[in-house]
């Protein structure tokens, strides 16, 4: 009787994010790598269980596993030696689980999901626990474990336990094949010198062989990105469905499927930054004096389909679109084989052309919370998918999106709260269109779904207003009177306009036809809002040039 044994570690980026300092993301994100991997691995080894003879995997990637073995009894010793380890590996990784037995393996599935569900309520403590008498570690706050020199100040430093796996963690991996974010990239340069991600923010907290994040110039803006496919949970429900009269191809269509989303996406993100990224990598020499390139991003989670990294932030936007229209390329190619694979067999799955993705960007200050950004981030994913939803083809499908937001306030909240406290005027208008549409699915023009705006419009609209010919003083002006006096602001504009039209050159003209692809039916009195819902591509527009500023702009 199969035996189902469920695993998923929960809230994976905000125990990575959690950390002041980039070396410390960084050792959490080699953790959440191998967790599935090389800590499973020697999980396995110890209870002697073979893969493929006492132990099967549908799913083991991002973090969480689905495993099918052969009796309770090792179930149960599996998932009690698993939960020590990973209480002791990883403290504060928070995780669901179950387990239950079926002779049917879909229904031993479901139970074990359920249980999962369940799970979720359960409260773990953390230890140490900290007693008023006890040492704290002054970056995180926790329990002070150790206390190691820090050779950034000649002093020393109170580490708790979380910090000091990490370190150690990440000490080890570069020790031996590096780490798996890294080499699962396999990026690639022109010239000889090798390619090195950076581990740090700030110069002043580099140690030896490490390189600090490179930023453009005077301008300090780094972005997190979080993107994340469209529809998986669907998808994965209809193929459960197409598989429940012949359950025995269950672990081999799920492994698959499982393989192919996440080959997709590492495919996606290498593409992604050998155009991007790899071009702009910044030439140093190491303390040995060999030439080096230190990338302008550090990737923090790479598996299934999600991606989370960190981005110079004039490049992200770039990046995030390549990535997104790259997702949809390389996940037709994937799934097209996939189909004929298993047409070969007369298993018929309803599989779709191609996936897509979503993604958030948050803009901060290499200063500020990246836990916070990373909320912010994805905030603004979901406020993409979401919108991308009301937006499908005529076939059904969901079109890629990103959504935007460059943090100007000390707070960092969601991207609703965001809307109402910033973006929204007293009249009710709101100064931004996120978001906006990238790759090749495009909502039907006969359909009644909302059309998304084009990033490569917005794109257009943002490169004229970056042109001396634009006065920038004058749009910035608009959109503040648009929150003081809509009065005001429609002579403002009207004024503008007209200086324009006096001007020898026709930028006018050009930045109307824009406005009009993007907002389709522009309002009478201030052709800058659409006329239903008074909304202005004008402020996205500027906020991406200040990102971008001491670019190409």
């Amino acid at each position: 009787m199969p035996v189902i044994y469920t695993f998923e570690a929960k809230s994976i980026q905000s125990y990575i994010l959690d950390s002041s300092q980039l070396r410390d993301m960084v050792g959490a994100s080699e953790q959440i790598e191998n967790l599935t991997r090389r800590l499973l691995d020697k999980v396995l080894q110890a209870l002697n269980l073979e893969k493929g003879k006492d132990i099967q995997f549908s799913r083991r990637a991002g973090g969480a596993f689905i495993a099918i073995l052969n009796t309770l009894s090792e179930a149960k010793k599996l998932r009690d030696l698993w939960t020590f380890t990973v209480r002791y590996c990883l403290p504060g990784l928070e995780f669901v689980q179950g387990l239950t037995e079926d002779t049917d393996i879909l229904v031993a599935l479901k139970a074990a999901n359920q249980q999962k569900s369940t799970d979720q309520n359960r409260l773990f403590p953390v230890f140490p626990i900290a007693g008023p008498l006890v040492a704290r570690g002054p970056r995180t706050g926790e329990p002070a474990v150790t206390e190691k020199p820090n050779p950034n100040n000649g002093g020393t430093e109170r580490l708790d336990k979380r910090t000091a796996l990490r370190r150690e963690y990440l000490h080890q991996a570069q020790l031996g094949t590096g780490l798996v974010i890294e080499n699962k990239l396999e990026l690639t340069t022109a010239s000889a010198t090798r390619l090195v991600w950076p581990q740090n923010l700030n110069e002043d907290e580099n140690q030896p062989d490490e390189q600090h994040f490179p930023t453009l110039g005077n301008n300090h803006y780094i972005a997190v990105i979080h993107a994340d496919g469209n529809g998986l949970g669907e998808l994965l429900i209809d193929v459960r469905e197409d598989i429940t009269n012949v359950p025995q191809h269950y672990v081999d269509v799920f492994s698959a499927l499982s393989d192919t989303l996440e080959k997709a996406t590492i495919a996606a993100t290498r593409q992604a930054a050998q155009k991007v990224l790899v071009p702009k990598a910044q030439l140093r020499h190491d303390a040995q004096g060999k030439a080096l390139q230190v990338m302008p991003a550090r990737p923090l989670i790479l598996n299934g389909d999600n991606l989370t990294i960190i981005v110079r932030g004039d490049l992200a936007i770039p990046f995030t679109q390549q990535f997104l229209d790259a997702f949809e390329r390389h996940s037709e190619e994937s799934l097209t084989k996939l189909n004929k694979f298993f047409g070969k067999i007369q298993l018929k799955l309803r599989l779709p052309k191609s996936l897509t993705a979503c993604a958030g960007i948050a803009f901060v200050k290499s200063s500020q919370p990246f836990d916070l950004a990373y909320g912010l981030a994805d905030s603004l994913c979901q406020t993409a998918k979401k919108q991308s939803k009301q937006s499908r083809s005529a076939d059904g499908r969901v079109p890629s999106s990103l959504a935007f937001h460059r943090i100007t306030t000390n707070m960092i909240d969601d991207y609703d709260t965001i809307c109402q406290r910033e973006l929204c005027t007293q009249a009710g208008w709101m100064l931004s269109m996120q978001p906006y549409a990238v790759g090749s699915v495009n909502t039907a023009p006969d359909t009644k779904a909302k059309r998304l705006p084009s990033l490569q419009d917005l794109e257009a609209l943002r490169r004229l207003l970056a042109d001396e010919k634009i006065s920038l003083g004058a749009t910035r002006e608009l959109l503040n009177l648009l929150h003081l006096s809509p009065m005001q602001a429609q002579r403002t504009f009207r004024r503008w306009r007209e200086n324009m039209l006096k001007m020898p050159w026709d930028k006018y003209r050009e930045f109307e036809s824009l406005l009009k692809k993007m907002v389709v039916e522009s309002d009478k009195e201030l052709p800058i809002l659409s006329a239903k819902d008074k909304r202005t591509p004008l402020a996205d527009a500027i906020a991406w040039n200040s990102v971008a500023r001491g670019g190409e702009v």
